[in-house]
């Protein structure tokens, strides 16, 4: 239960900086469009900073959006069939989702490991983007040790949603 409600506490402080990178963005994409159509003077590098932001929002909210079972799903294999294959069919898709992310997050620290021994920036502010790979590989492997917990125990995920 321990790691359950801090994995819960974790994405909760996910949330709230996504939440931030999510309100700076929108007034950067303001200050962009205000400047580039009335002052002649478009936010330096907005363009870049809008994908930086959104790489953060989407990848920031993974651990929350996991730890809440909140994922988008389809009604493909739903319905049907006694209780024991409901539940074998929901640890099955939990087991099978959490290798995905698992291998997402060995992915994205693989090249994060790149981008930082090759010193990777972006083209025109010049930031070094390991670590922002370094941040995606890290919220990833977190959303995929929530969906194992909550493929495996019903408690589990019930104390990750009570600690968001």
């Amino acid at each position: 239960m321990l790691i359950a409600r801090s994995l819960g506490t974790i994405a909760r402080y996910g949330e709230i900086g996504t939440g931030s990178v999510l309100a700076a963005l929108m007034f950067m994409t303001f200050a962009d469009v205000f400047g580039r159509y009335v002052l002649n003077a478009p936010v330096l590098g907005g363009y870049e900073l809008t994908e930086i932001c959104i790489a953060v929002i989407v990848f920031g909210a993974l651990p929350a959006v996991t730890a809440r079972g909140a994922h988008i799903t389809t009604g493909l294999l739903e319905g049907g069939g006694p209780g024991r294959f409901a539940t074998f069919r929901k640890v099955t898709i939990g087991l099978f989702s959490t290798a995905a992310l698992a291998g997402l997050a060995w992915r994205l620290f693989v090249v994060a490991e790149g981008m930082a021994e090759l010193r990777t920036y972006s083209p025109v502010l010049k930031l070094p983007l390991a670590p922002l790979a370094y941040l995606m590989a890290a919220t990833t492997a977190l959303a995929a040790l929530s969906m194992l917990m909550r493929a495996l125990s019903p408690d589990q995920a019930k104390a990750m949603e009570q600690a968001l």
